[in-house]
């Protein structure tokens, strides 16, 4: 992908105008991530809808300190599991406000440093990739799983 393309699909007039549409995106996914502070555990959750189809994924991950930490870290496995499932166009839609603008600006906001980067190096291997924020209330399925995975976690250990 040239950069001019890479930088036309990321920025907010071209999202604006071309929105995460069936016509112009293959798959669609939401994410959402929760953690316990006084544990240090966070479960992630992501769904990827394609033709009607829903999956849904979720896996737990120690040593993590805050939200925005989590809802990047399930971000990021929502795209590598794209690429790794061979998907080339998507749209990734969370409800973090503050990880939404830091992956569309490719700013890299110190607390998401590497997490950041890695979306974007990610990126880098679609076609078309859109990141949209939506509202928690459209979030919920994603919400679920990551708060069941997040319980079932702290459950069995």
């Amino acid at each position: 992908m040239t950069e001019k393309g890479f930088t036309d699909v990321w920025s907010m007039e071209a999202r604006e105008d071309a929105g995460c549409s069936p016509n112009v995106v293959t798959l669609n996914i939401l994410i959402d991530g929760c953690c316990k502070a006084k544990r240090l555990t966070a479960g992630l959750g992501w769904t990827i809808t394609d033709d009607d189809r829903t999956r849904s994924f979720s896996t737990a991950t120690p040593f993590v300190v805050s939200p925005l930490i989590v809802e990047g870290l399930a971000l990021r496995e929502a795209v590598w599991s794209c690429q790794r499932l061979g998907y080339t166009n998507v749209c990734c839609e969370s409800d973090s406000t503050r990880l939404i603008q830091a992956v569309n600006s490719g700013s890299t906001a110190t607390e998401i440093y590497g997490i950041t980067a890695d979306i974007i190096s990610l990126a880098g291997l679609f076609e078309t990739i859109f990141f949209r924020w939506i509202s928690r209330v459209k979030n919920s399925e994603a919400d679920g799983l990551a708060k069941q995975c997040l319980a079932d976690e702290i459950a069995f250990n």
